[in-house]
């Protein structure tokens, strides 16, 4: 057994234990490990994780800002860029998805009625990852900042919609509220 395993690289059969934390099945049956780290064997329950040598900074329930890079009626994808770790915020290049089930509190017939392309939100992890799944249901979580569709001025927000100063248009957004 490996002192240090890479991501790959085979752990045991699916026969003879059952996946755990940073692990997978490869398809052919075999467990491999998701990340450098070191293997651990649990004999009495056949598991076998692996504990990472260096934390994610991204983990399920962490707090990240991106920017809406490109949607569909059904999914957003976002450009992580940062991330709210013990208080402080760390720079992060990374990608996630909001799907339409997490892109709203209530019931959505698009994920553009919740934000647009060029939005800057703030949202939850809700998957190991990556790709990294993320939700922007709850009071905190949202659109950040928007931009007008019509004239490119910044939009302001009063409750669920965002308005613009210059040409008056209003939009629905899934707003960060405070």
């Amino acid at each position: 057994m490996p002192m240090i395993s890479v991501p790959g690289e085979e752990l045991g059969v699916e026969e003879e234990y059952v996946p755990g934390d940073f692990t997978d099945l490869d398809g052919n049956g075999a467990i491999v490990s998701t990340v450098i780290g070191v293997p651990n064997y649990d004999v009495k329950a056949h598991e076998v994780k692996v504990n990472p040598i260096k934390p994610r900074l991204l983990q399920q329930g962490s707090i990240v800002y991106g920017r809406v890079v490109s949607s569909t009626d059904k999914v957003a994808v976002v450009r992580i860029v940062a991330v709210l770790d013990k208080g402080k915020i760390n720079r992060i290049n990374a990608t996630g998805f909001i799907y339409i089930v997490h892109a709203g509190d209530n019931r959505l017939n698009t994920v553009y009625d919740a934000v647009g392309i060029g939005d800057f939100i703030k949202a939850r992890v809700i998957s190991h990852g990556p790709p990294y799944h993320l939700s922007i249901r709850g009071l905190g979580l949202g659109v950040v900042e928007a931009r007008c569709p019509h004239c490119r001025a910044i939009l302001k927000f009063k409750g669920t919609r965002a308005y613009c100063p210059n040409c008056g248009v209003s939009v629905r957004k899934k707003v960060a509220l405070e």
